[in-house]
């Protein structure tokens, strides 16, 4: 009966998670036969160490023989997983491990860079730029950090990534969505690293076919009726936009 008991104890799941969240002993592999082959609730071992940051474990568990590839019913590696739960400190523990710290989500295609620059995570992002994260790595849209910190109007983070080499090589894109949703904060910013591109804007997107293909900036905010961004881009030197101008 004891026996029993015991063996039952050691298989609960739901008392194997808790102790993985709550103790930081590794000697709970032992207790409960921890493996990285080991699943509760459908989630590797080592995956729940990670999001609980139980540090101890990770390392105990990554010792054995384990994979950075992507999980295959999780879809989600040991790095991805980590910054799902907001466990930067686990992220950087498997990036000074061995893990790529360019390393992609295998659904997004989103780097830890990205992931930093999205949460406003300045610490995070210089960590990571330390250890040499390289900025123009793109999501699976195509975007990289740099877009992103534009976005989000911070020019701090805009700054910390051009001191590490990034290239605003998405400036039409930026430019041209910046119009469209009316983000002149956007434009301000992106003014402060040169003039607008004269590049025609639609060959970028899909929907400028819906606004009778427009091919200027200017001609954008014209159609969408931006008056403050028109405004702005009146103010341009003439070779910008000089097709568009009023005589």
């Amino acid at each position: 009966m004891i026996t029993l008991l015991c063996a039952l104890l050691f298989t609960d799941p739901d008392a194997m998670l808790s102790a993985i969240q709550k103790e930081r002993d590794p000697a709970i592999i032992e207790r409960y036969r921890l493996t990285n082959d080991t699943r509760i609730h459908g989630v590797p071992a080592l995956y729940h160490a990670l999001a609980a940051g139980n540090a101890p474990l990770v390392e105990a568990l990554a010792s054995q023989t384990f994979s950075n590839e992507a999980d295959d019913l999780l879809n989600a590696t040991p790095l991805s997983w980590s910054l799902l739960y907001g466990r930067t400190d686990m992220a950087l523990w498997l990036i000074d491990h061995g893990v790529s710290v360019d390393q992609q989500d295998p659904i997004n295609g989103e780097t830890p860079l990205i992931w930093a620059v999205r949460h406003r995570d300045k610490t995070f992002a210089e960590q990571l730029l330390a250890r040499k994260a390289r900025p123009e790595v793109r999501d699976a849209q195509g975007r990289d950090a740099l877009y992103f910190a534009y976005h989000l109007v911070d020019p701090e983070l805009v700054a910390s990534l051009r001191r590490a080499g990034a290239e605003q090589t998405e400036a039409e894109r930026l430019w041209a969505e910046s119009v469209r949703f009316d983000r002149i904060e956007v434009i301000h910013l992106l003014l402060e690293a040169g003039p607008p591109p004269t590049t025609p804007v639609c060959p970028y997107f899909k929907w400028c076919d819906e606004l009778e293909n427009p091919k200027s900036l200017l001609q954008l905010a014209r159609y969408l009726n931006r008056p403050a961004i028109e405004a702005l881009l009146e103010k341009m030197p003439a070779d910008s936009e000089s097709s568009d101008r009023e005589p």
